[in-house]
C-alpha cells in the first residue's frame, strides 16, 4: 500500500535527488526518487512528482506530491531474498522440480531436470513438458496437465524419456498455481524416481509437497492413509496457510489426529466416509459439504485426490473452497423466485378473473343502459388489463430469451406496427439490415416503443426506424424526453402519462439486456425521443 509522505513542523528532513535540473528552469514536470533523512536518523524512500505552474510564460510556483515506497521496497528485497533461498534449496533436491505454463510449456526447473534428462537449459526452454515422454505415455501426461490446471492435484506414473532414449520410471505430482487475484498461472510439481527405495523417496516427496503448499491460497489439506486394517484409517498430516487462514485451524492442532478427533464423532464420521470413497474409487472425487467452522465459513466445495504408491493409497490431498456466500445467494434467489411465482399466480388468476367478470358485466350494461361513464369504466378496465400484462411480463420473462434466429428488421418492424395500437400514427422504415435475436421478444420491444411514442406524441406522431453502425434506433416526432429524465424512464413504474403503466420502457430495457445490447434515449432530429439500441451484431 502506498503512503503519502508527511513532514510536520516537528520533523526536519533533507531530500537528496539524483537530478540537479530544477523544474523551474525547464518548465517540465519532474519525476524523481528521493531519500528523506529524518531527525531520528531513519531514512524514507519517496517517489516525487514536481509540476511547475506557468503563468504568462514564466514558472511562478511549483506543486509537488510524494509517495512513500519505503515499506514496499523493503518487502521486495525480502521477497527477492526468499526466492533466491528457495531456488537454491530446490537445486539441492534429488527429485525433479518444475513449473509449467497452463499450455504445458516448461517455465522453470531445478538443476536435477537437465542432469537427469540430458537436455541443456537452452533446449528445455523451447520444449513442451509432453516432449519429455514416450508417445505411449503422452496421453496420460496431457490429461494430468489439464487436471492440474483445472484445480485438482494430480499424481501419475510415467516413463521419463531422456535425450539418449533411456526410459526412467517416475511418479509426477502436480498442483495448480494461482496468483493473488485467484487466476490460474500454471502448474508446480515434483517428479520422483521410482527405481530406488520408494518409501524413503515418498517421505522426501511428501516433505517437498508440503513445502509447495505454501504457494497455494486455497484451503489445502493432506491426510495420511492406513489401509492395513479392515477399514481405511485417516490422520491429518498438513494444512496449507490458506486453510489455516480460512478456518482458524492450524497444522499443529490437527497433525496426527483423526477427523473424528478434530471435528467430533458425528461430523468426523461423515468426513471419513468421503475419504473412504476416494480410497475405494482410487480416483479424484468432488462434493459439497457443510462444515460449520465459522459464520462465514460453513459450506465448502471439496476435491480429493489419492496418492498411490505401489498400488496402495497412502495419502489424500484435498482442496476445500469456501462457497458459503455463493450458496446463501443461491438460496436467496430461490426464495425470491418462489415468492415471484406466488405473485404471478395471484396476478394471473386472482386479479384477472374478477377483471374478466367486470368486463363482461360492463358489456351487459351497454346493452341496457346509455351513459358517458361506461366508456370511462371500460378505459379504466383496459388500463388495468395492460398493467397486469406488463407486470406478468416483467415477473415471468424478465431478461430471458428463447432460441435466436436471423431476423430482417424491416419485416419485424412492420409486423410489430400492425399488432400495436398505433391509431393514426405514421411509420417510416429506414433500414434493410438483419440481426440475430428472439423474434417474439424483439417484436415486443418494438411494440412497446411504438405505444410509448403514441401515448406521448398523439395519433399524428411519426415513428421512424433506422440503422446505426452497431445497432438500430426508433425515433418519433413527439415532445421528447428531458435530458434530466432520460435515465429514469427505464425504471419500473416511471411514466409522465396518466394512462401509462410505467413498465413499457422497463420491459424494452430488459429485452435489450437479454440480447446483450444496450439502450439509451436521446433527442431525435424532430425534437422527439430517439431510442438507440447498440452493441448489436449484424447478421449475414
Amino acid at each position: 500500500m502506498r503512503k503519502r509522505s508527511n513532514c510536520s513542523a516537528r520533523t526536519t528532513a533533507r531530500a537528496f535527488s539524483k537530478h540537479s535540473t530544477e523544474p523551474s528552469e525547464t518548465g517540465e514536470e519532474l519525476h524523481d526518487r528521493w531519500r528523506l533523512q529524518q531527525d531520528d536518523g531513519n531514512e524514507r524512500l519517496l517517489d516525487i512528482t514536481i509540476t511547475p505552474v506557468v503563468e504568462n510564460g514564466e514558472v511562478t510556483k511549483l506543486r509537488g506530491s510524494g509517495n512513500d515506497i519505503t515499506d514496499r521496497k523493503e518487502r521486495e528485497r525480502e521477497l527477492a531474498a526468499e526466492r533466491r533461498f528457495i531456488e537454491q534449496a530446490l537445486d539441492t533436491l534429488d527429485d525433479l522440480f518444475y513449473v509449467l505454463d497452463t499450455d504445458g510449456s516448461l517455465r522453470r526447473w531445478n538443476n536435477q531436470v537437465p542432469e537427469t534428462t540430458g537436455y541443456a537449459d537452452s533446449e528445455l526452454a523451447d520444449m513442451q513438458a509432453i516432449e519429455l515422454f514416450p508417445k505411449d505415455d503422452r496421453p496420460t501426461i496431457a490429461d494430468a496437465i489439464q487436471t492440474a490446471v483445472s484445480g485438482e492435484p494430480v499424481t501419475v506414473e510415467a516413463n521419463l524419456l531422456t535425450a539418449d532414449g533411456e526410459r526412467l520410471p517416475y511418479e509426477f505430482t502436480g498442483a495448480q498455481l494461482i496468483d493473488a487475484d485467484g487466476n490460474t498461472t500454471g502448474i508446480v510439481g515434483i517428479g520422483r524416481n521410482l527405481t530406488g527405495n520408494k518409501n524413503r523417496e515418498y517421505r522426501a516427496l511428501a516433505e517437498e509437497y508440503e513445502a509447495l503448499l505454501e504457494t497455494s491460497g486455497d484451503a489445502v489439506f493432506m491426510l495420511d492413509v492406513d489401509t492395513t486394517g479392515e477399514d481405511p484409517a485417516f490422520e491429518f498430516a498438513r494444512l496449507s496457510p490458506g486453510y489455516e487462514t480460512q478456518t482458524g485451524i492450524s497444522t499443529e492442532e490437527v497433525r496426527g489426529k483423526t477427523p473424528q478427533a478434530v471435528f467430533g464423532s458425528e461430523r468426523g464420521a461423515e468426513l471419513e466416509a468421503n475419504y473412504t470413497r476416494c480410497v475405494e474409487q482410487r480416483a479424484p472425487i468432488s462434493y459439497r459439504e457443510e462444515l460449520n467452522i465459522a459464520e462465514d465459513a460453513r459450506i465448502w466445495e471439496t476435491s480429493l485426490a489419492p496418492v498411490i504408491i505401489d498400488g496402495d493409497v497412502i495419502r489424500i490431498v484435498g482442496i476445500a473452497r469456501n462457497v458459503t456466500d455463493q450458496v446463501e445467494r443461491e438460496r436467496e434467489i430461490q426464495t425470491q423466485n418462489e415468492r415471484l411465482e406466488e405473485f404471478t399466480s395471484v396476478v394471473s388468476h386472482d386479479l384477472r378473473n374478477p377483471l374478466s367478470v367486470a368486463e363482461g358485466r360492463l358489456e351487459l350494461i351497454r346493452d341496457v343502459c346509455e351513459s358517458d361513464h361506461i366508456d370511462d369504466v371500460a378505459q379504466a378496465l383496459g388500463r388495468m388489463d395492460t398493467l397486469i400484462e406488463d407486470m406478468l411480463t416483467l415477473a415471468q420473462e424478465a431478461e430471458q430469451i428463447d432460441e435466436t434466429e436471423v431476423i430482417g428488421l424491416a419485416n419485424i418492424v412492420k409486423s410489430s406496427w400492425q399488432t400495436a395500437n398505433t391509431e393514426q400514427a405514421v411509420l417510416e422504415i429506414e433500414t434493410s439490415q438483419s440481426v440475430e435475436g428472439d423474434r417474439n421478444r424483439l417484436q415486443q420491444l418494438f411494440e412497446n416503443l411504438y405505444r410509448n411514442a403514441v401515448e406521448h406524441g398523439g395519433d399524428g406522431v411519426t415513428v421512424s426506424v433506422g440503422s446505426m453502425d452497431d445497432g438500430f434506433y426508433v425515433a418519433d416526432t413527439g415532445p421528447g424526453i428531458p435530458e434530466s429524465e432520460r435515465e429514469e424512464v427505464f425504471e419500473a413504474g416511471y411514466s409522465t402519462n396518466e394512462d401509462g403503466t410505467g413498465f413499457g420502457l422497463r420491459i424494452v430495457e430488459q429485452i435489450a439486456d437479454a440480447h446483450g445490447w444496450e439502450i439509451t434515449v436521446t433527442e431525435s432530429k424532430g425534437g422527439g425521443a430517439r431510442s438507440e439500441i447498440t452493441g448489436v451484431q449484424k447478421a449475414e
